[in-house]
């Protein structure tokens, strides 16, 4: 059964003639009565009454009948929406993203909507989550990936995975006893020359919080804002760091790193997406936002997002 013996059959039941058909679909008597023919070969079935009047449905093409018009009305609505969504998703969006989340997901994020939404501008915001939170209350995102921040009136947040705080050091002797290991205490952590961004940054208030129960604080010696050079004064043996895992093993370059899960306890950070709660999103920045809780998924479902993990409600 195909569309277009679909199409002659109901422009014959709506005109109840055959040429009337032929006249209105702009096609041959001929062509229609063969494809009429062969549909109703292939039914088994009567699907029209001939006479001298015209034609009429039999019992069996009023039930075909009644399907036809819903089909047909269901792929031209599926037709008019496929041209629309072309059309519509068009625009600029701007996506806040953090410093150290945006080395592995931005490049993916970028690529996936330069392919899929060829016509949308893609501005991707990179920064301390304090300030994309102040850049999404102000209206300059569309929406941004969070960390540990407080509810924003006027903002839904959307849990969407956790990541795990790691110790990482290039000291030969931290490298010996403790490689292999399955982690590292915050009581050795906190005893190490740490480099960590400076307040207010969410892995050092998540740091200090854990350090504070305990009693201790840490042994901050220098403060750093950027991902790459804390790294590269890892490399260099100034200090060891607190980091998350996919930032501590992305672009290692040579020699050795000791990256271990912080543990005793535990410490993770949970990303949240955060967008407006009182209006939908524009079509593009929807679009985009889908495609980046997809890559969210993919990334942490392949290992790709080394120390995070899903959460139930993402």
């Amino acid at each position: 059964m195909e569309l277009r013996q679909l199409r002659y059959f109901v422009a014959v039941a709506d005109t109840q003639s055959i040429s009337a058909a032929a006249r209105k679909l702009h096609v041959v008597q001929s062509a229609i009565s063969h494809q009429i023919a062969n549909l109703e070969s292939e039914l088994g079935a009567e699907l029209f009454t001939r006479g001298k009047a015209g034609v009429t449905l039999t019992s069996a093409g009023q039930f075909l009948y009644r399907n036809a018009v819903t089909i047909l009305k269901h792929v031209e609505t599926a037709s008019q929406e496929v041209k629309r969504v072309d059309k519509e998703i068009r625009g600029s969006v701007a996506v806040g993203i953090p410093n150290s989340t945006a080395a592995v997901l931005a490049l993916h994020l970028l690529t996936a909507v330069r392919q899929e939404l060829p016509h949308v501008q893609l501005t991707i915001v990179e920064g301390l989550s304090g300030l994309l939170a102040e850049q999404l209350a102000s209206g300059r995102l569309d929406f941004s990936i969070l960390f540990d921040t407080e509810p924003m009136r006027g903002f839904v947040q959307k849990p969407l995975l956790a990541e795990k705080l790691h110790f990482v050091s290039a000291d030969p002797e931290m490298i010996r006893t403790h490689g292999g290991k399955i982690g590292i205490s915050l009581r050795e952590v906190l005893r190490r020359p740490l480099i960590l961004p400076p307040q207010p940054n969410g892995i050092r208030v998540l740091l200090e919080r854990e350090a504070s129960r305990v009693g201790l604080q840490p042994n901050v010696v220098a403060g750093v804002t950027g991902v790459q050079t804390m790294r590269a004064a890892v490399h260099a043996g100034v200090a060891d760091s607190v980091m998350m895992a996919a930032n501590a093993i992305r672009e290692h370059g040579t020699g050795e790193l000791l990256v271990q899960p912080i543990r005793a306890p535990v410490i993770e950070r949970i990303a949240a997406l955060c967008e407006p709660a009182q209006f939908a999103l524009p079509a593009a920045a929807s679009c985009v936002r889908d495609i980046m809780l997809r890559l969210v998924n993919e990334l942490v479902s392949r290992d790709q997002w080394p120390g995070a993990r899903l959460l139930e409600c993402s």
